[in-house]
């Protein structure tokens, strides 16, 4: 699959498909140029074409016209049984969705699966939304216009899964990277979300959601975790890529901030008696893991020593850890906070990682923090460790919260040069200097 977002139509066709540009701009043309070569299934790609300029459709397998004016009754009498027109948000060239343009109350409920935590990109959503509801008089976005000549795999997954209903889909692209995937909505005909897709784009993005399948399928945690966690309904093949479909989480938008709520959640994770720290799988593979990614040298083995030196006799109760738990990966269902994205988890980690994992991501994205502000933040939250722990055991346990979560960034592709990688590098190179000093 190409890197770039702009190519975002290719999870609804087989991956072995041979794209042919006609009258393309010329980063589109970039990207098809920059594509693998395909096989034999050909799907022909335009923009701005009229009916009458197109080649011989009867020729390709689909088609993908960018703002054309080609009808989709047109398109059906050539033979395509799969036509389906998307919105792209927030244009052509940056398809961040592929949001389905069925209904006004469709493409409305297709935008829920972006929960924003900044009152700019709430509003935004809000406008984006109420433009979608009013329909074609206050404003006509760019189109994307998909056909085949049979439906993609994947609706046909979700068909056979989700019988009786009447399914539409729509696209999140992911982030291009090591780890990038697309996200399909299954949404009904009243915008309500039915199930998610998630279709791999790289290697990397295989192995994590091999991960989150083997997390969701684990039956303990399954029981544990009926209503607050989705259930994976599908895990295979589709049109030649790797496809996870799981349920979707209800709620709505999670607190920013942590709270009992969020505590309660994390406790019902605990797996039982307390047992030695050391222990733990997390734990016994984070040299390996630092070795994978090139930091078996320097100061990083350094550090892991000493804090697991520290925390050597201490017992405390394993947990599945969820890997990213910050506000944006959580609804609120009632009084009950339920989370979902489960790519990074873990099933036998320490308790206390995923807290410091909130925090430190709301702390950098929705409050600005500065490096200074983060290496105080840690140094009271050891001030008041969790059970369990006395204050030197809970600095070593923020080490090693640090140094799996660099590991973490770094094995999903992420370099040097990312923001969140050199954060993380800097408050491990005060905790070198902070020992060092003491010392």
């Amino acid at each position: 699959m190409a890197e770039s977002r702009n190519m975002a139509w290719e999870p609804l066709f087989p991956l072995a498909s041979r794209y042919e540009g006609f009258g393309l701009p010329d980063w589109l043309a970039a990207d098809l140029a920059a594509s693998e070569p395909g096989g034999p299934a050909r799907v022909l790609v335009t923009s701005g074409a009229q009916a009458g300029d197109l080649p011989d459709l009867a020729e390709f397998e689909g088609l993908v016209a960018l703002n054309s004016s080609v009808s989709p009754s047109r398109l059906r009498e050539t033979g395509f049984d799969y036509v389906e027109n998307f919105a792209a948000i927030p244009n052509i060239q940056d398809p961040r969705w592929l949001v389905p343009l069925n209904s006004g109350a469709v493409a409305a409920g297709a935008l829920n699966i972006y929960t924003p935590y900044r009152r700019a990109a709430q509003l935004k959503l809000r406008i984006l939304q109420l433009l979608f509801r009013t329909g074609p008089v206050l404003w006509r976005p760019q189109r994307v216009t998909v056909a085949r000549r049979q439906q993609p795999e994947l609706l046909r997954t979700l068909n056979g899964l989700l019988a009786g209903s009447a399914i539409h889909l729509t696209i999140s692209t992911g982030t291009p990277g090591a780890g990038r995937k697309s996200t399909i909505a299954a949404i009904d005909g009243q915008g309500a979300e039915l199930a998610f897709a998630k279709v791999a784009s790289t290697s990397t993005a295989e192995q994590l959601m091999h991960n989150e399948a083997s997390i969701l399928r684990e039956v303990g945690f399954a029981r544990r975790l009926p209503v607050l966690a989705p259930r994976l309904l599908f895990e295979g093949q589709s049109d030649g890529r790797l496809v996870t479909i799981q349920s979707p989480v209800a709620g709505r938008a999670a607190p920013k901030d942590l709270g009992e709520r969020h505590s309660v959640f994390l406790q019902t994770l605990s797996l039982g008696r307390p047992r030695p720290v050391a222990e733990s799988a997390l734990l016994r593979s984070l040299p390996e893991r630092l070795a994978s990614v090139g930091l078996s040298d320097g100061y990083f083995p350094m550090i892991l020593d000493r804090a697991a030196r520290e925390l050597a006799g201490v017992e405390l109760s394993p947990t599945v850890m969820h890997g990213d738990f910050a506000p944006w990966n959580l609804r609120l269902q009632k009084d009950a906070i339920a989370a979902f994205d489960w790519e990074y988890g873990v099933l036998d980690a320490i308790p206390g990682l995923d807290e410091l994992h909130h925090h430190w991501q709301t702390g950098f994205l929705l409050y600005g923090w500065s490096a200074n502000q983060a290496e105080a933040f840690l140094r009271e939250w050891a001030l008041q460790p969790p059970t369990g722990l006395g204050k030197a055991q809970a600095e070593a346990l923020v080490k090693v919260y640090l140094l799996q979560a660099l590991a973490q960034r770094l094995e999903t592709g992420h370099e040097d040069s990312d923001q969140m990688v050199g954060r993380y590098f800097e408050l491990l190179r005060r905790q070198t200097m902070l020992e060092v000093v003491q010392a």
